[in-house]
């Protein structure tokens, strides 16, 4: 700040700073894991930009480390916090606000094993999954969005990954194998990653919330149309997009239309595919090999409810476009 007029004001709670806050003027004394957010302001003037850093104290770690800052009320307030278990004032109140699709903004920091920060954005937080957000630890989705300042995260998250552009990141809990290894879907995901199938990248890392330690998660790809461009070279603006869950509301379209895959669907009911020139039709419509590793997957790994749930499959929305199959929630 080089304005002799300007104050710098500053929080320690993960809240943004106001012109109530507290007002810097002196060295701050910082002794457990903090996270320290400040703002310039000035009379007739915008405030400057937040910037943010979480200072580790007696904190180190062999896997990257993800840091969330928010106002603590986005989390854990009783009328719009997302969280739901206010862990963090160990008052043991409970409430089913995690159960709405909420959400909140939010600042992260990524840090590499060494220390060194690869990245900070401001961005979008939700409570995600089904089943698994009623864990005390939470899996969590973020969003890059215009309005929070930042539409992308540019950075090669995952090492074995030639990706540099993020829209959108999970962290993950680990879901049903959260108590025990954390590493379950991860690890097969790994196991296929040289079949015709479309995988997440897997990397653990350590997430703080707020300066608190709130345990290991897995960071993953999202598995939606962005994937579909950045792993496949197709327009994500011209994708039939689909999901269906059981536990939800069945067949769910996410972009695009369904009207190609009811037709095929309808085809191979009236059909006899075990006529060749039948099934050299139904060739065109899906990438068979990809279907074919998808099922021995899922049947390999004993995913008993991928038939009803947790089913994402996808097309380019070209004449010559084949359904794919996508291999999520092991």
């Amino acid at each position: 700040v080089n304005s002799p007029s300007a104050e710098i004001r500053y929080t320690l709670d993960g809240s943004a700073p106001a012109d109530s806050s507290a007002l810097y003027y002196t060295s701050i004394p910082v002794e457990s894991t903090t996270v320290l957010r400040a703002q310039a302001f000035e009379a007739g003037l915008f405030p400057g930009n937040i910037l943010t850093h979480t200072y580790f104290i007696n904190q180190t770690s062999t896997l990257p480390v993800i840091s969330l800052s928010t106002a603590p009320a986005n989390f854990f307030d009783d009328e719009i916090g997302i969280y739901g278990i206010d862990d963090k004032y160990g008052t043991g109140q409970y409430n089913t606000n995690f159960l709405e699709d909420w959400e909140r903004p939010v600042h992260m920091e990524f840090y590499e094993p060494d220390g060194s920060l690869a990245f900070n954005v401001d961005a979008g937080i939700k409570i995600s999954g089904l089943f698994t957000r009623l864990k005390p630890q939470k899996p969590f989705r973020i969003f890059l969005r215009r309005k929070y300042g930042d539409t992308k995260i540019k950075y090669q998250i995952f090492p074995d990954l030639p990706i540099t552009e993020f829209n959108r990141l999970d962290l993950r809990n680990g879901g049903y194998d959260a108590p025990s290894t954390h590493f379950q879907d991860g690890m097969i995901h790994s196991l296929v990653k040289d079949k015709n199938v479309d995988i997440q990248a897997f990397r653990p890392c350590v997430v703080y919330i707020n300066g608190d330690y709130w345990g290991i998660y897995n960071i993953r790809e999202r598995l939606d149309e962005d994937y579909a461009a950045s792993h496949h070279s197709i327009d994500p603006d011209n994708i039939d997009f689909l999901r269906f869950s059981h536990a939800r509301i069945g067949l769910e379209i996410v972009r695009g239309d369904s009207i190609h895959y009811y037709a095929m669907i309808d085809y191979m009911e009236k059909h006899d595919l075990s006529v060749p020139a039948n099934y050299e039709y139904v060739e065109t419509q899906i990438d068979v090999n990809n279907f074919i590793d998808y099922n021995i997957t899922e049947i390999y790994s004993a995913n008993f409810n991928y038939l009803i749930d947790n089913n994402r499959f996808w097309r380019p929305g070209t004449p010559d476009g084949k359904w794919r199959w996508m291999l999520s929630d092991l």
